[in-house]
């Protein structure tokens, strides 16, 4: 029987959707109507940046799907758009953190196609090595840091960061979330500060800066997941109330900064998508997302020297420790299996894991997963996130690039 081929009409369609759903995946959903909000409200933060973002999401999509097709095998979650969120971050977090020069923009293409085909090889890599557990947003971290951590030697990029001890700043402990300092609190204004400072954590995960990017992001996780956006929103309305307590910078917490990396540990842990959801898994999830705060800030201090940020590392970590703990454990199949159908793809394909240690056909790995998974008492699938925008000068005061510009 001759096999059906779809018509090159079709195949742009089939990678339109995994283009989309790669949007949403940052946010662990997998919708390509919500995909095309995300990008929208990205684009109406800032089109250049935007664009390096798709750039980096089309690069790797179309990398995977590449790869996939022609016989490696731990690819075949680039359906689910599991290939795609990675490779725009990596765009986002390029664009963000390099001088902002119109020559500059076809140089940064290139480096963003360069690192969004590496991120996709990173994630199948790290998804066979720390299979059951998902990788989340480490390729992302592991690419944008490669790159930037040796722009001091490139004279031909400007970064925004620089080597530096983050300062200590003594004086009283200021409770008014503001944009500016010169800006005045009310009782109406400690209200809309804390706010925006939640709306801003959400739009932060994809480097923005924006209450209409952040309303944008809001509302496409809603149209295909009210629970995961309600808990994006109460861990970012965490990560800003940790910053309060402890005394962060209010203006850096008014921009989300405080508030992103603990959005995403919330959804992770207590969403279900990763394991059982419940009224202790919230706790827990509640838990993770503080946490979360602590760790991202002791990387800044640990990283700042070194002229790099956290992105989603702190994230990535508080997660990974929190699902691997055995606290969301999901101990019937049958249930974890109704439960997604996203999670069965990423039990069995999402990003390596299964598939590229074994031959079997991708029904039986996906079982053996399974059964992996319930005897050693947790659920995982391969899911992802992050992050930073351009207005993170308001936590790390900048310095210029050590490297002087001259003929090359």
């Amino acid at each position: 029987m001759e096999e059906y081929l779809p018509s090159p009409c079709a195949l742009l369609l089939i990678y339109i959707d995994e283009v989309l759903r790669g949007a949403s995946e940052v946010v662990f959903i997998s919708n390509p109507i919500s995909g095309a909000i995300i990008l929208a409200g990205l684009i109406a933060y800032d089109m250049r940046v935007a664009f390096h973002g798709i750039l980096g999401l089309m690069v790797s999509t179309a990398f995977a799907a590449l790869l996939q097709r022609t016989g490696y095998r731990g690819y075949e979650g680039v359906v689910e758009g599991l290939f795609g969120f990675n490779g725009l971050l990596v765009g986002l977090g390029i664009a963000t953190f390099t001088q902002d020069k119109l020559e500059s923009n076809l140089r940064q293409a290139v480096v963003v196609i360069i690192f969004s085909m590496f991120s996709t090889i990173v994630q199948n890599a790290l998804a066979g090595w720390i299979s059951p557990m998902p990788c989340f947003t480490l390729p992302f971290n592991l690419c944008v840091m490669t790159f930037l951590g040796g722009t001091a030697s490139y004279r031909r990029f400007e970064t925004l960061l620089a080597p530096q001890l983050l300062p200590v700043e003594a004086g009283n402990i200021d409770y008014c979330i503001r944009e500016l300092m010169s800006d005045q609190c009310d009782s109406w204004g400690y209200i809309a500060g804390f706010l925006v400072a939640t709306i801003r954590g959400v739009c932060e995960i994809y480097l923005a800066n924006s209450d209409l990017s952040g309303i944008l992001i809001i509302v496409a996780m809603l149209l295909h997941s009210p629970t995961c956006a309600c808990l994006v929103v109460l861990g970012s309305a965490l990560g800003a109330a940790v910053g309060l307590l402890v005394g962060g910078d209010p203006i850096s917490i008014y921009n989300g900064l405080w508030g992103f990396n603990s959005a995403l540990t919330c959804c992770a842990v207590g969403s279900g998508l990763f394991g059982k959801r419940g009224p202790v898994e919230l706790c827990w999830a509640a838990f993770g997302s503080v946490i979360t705060v602590f760790i991202q800030y002791a990387m800044a201090g640990m990283l700042a020297p070194a002229g790099l940020v956290g992105f989603t590392a702190p994230f990535c970590i508080a997660s990974l420790l929190m699902l691997g703990s055995d606290l969301c454990r999901e101990s019937n199949i049958e249930t974890y299996q109704a439960k997604s159908a996203q999670g069965i793809t990423l039990a069995s394909a999402g990003g390596g894991g299964a598939n590229k240690r074994s031959s079997t056909p991708a029904s039986s790995t996906t079982m053996s997963h399974l059964r992996r998974m319930q005897n050693r008492s947790m659920a995982s699938p391969s899911k992802t996130i992050t992050t930073y925008s351009r207005d993170h000068s308001v936590a790390f005061s900048r310095t210029q690039s050590p490297v002087e510009p001259g003929a090359i």
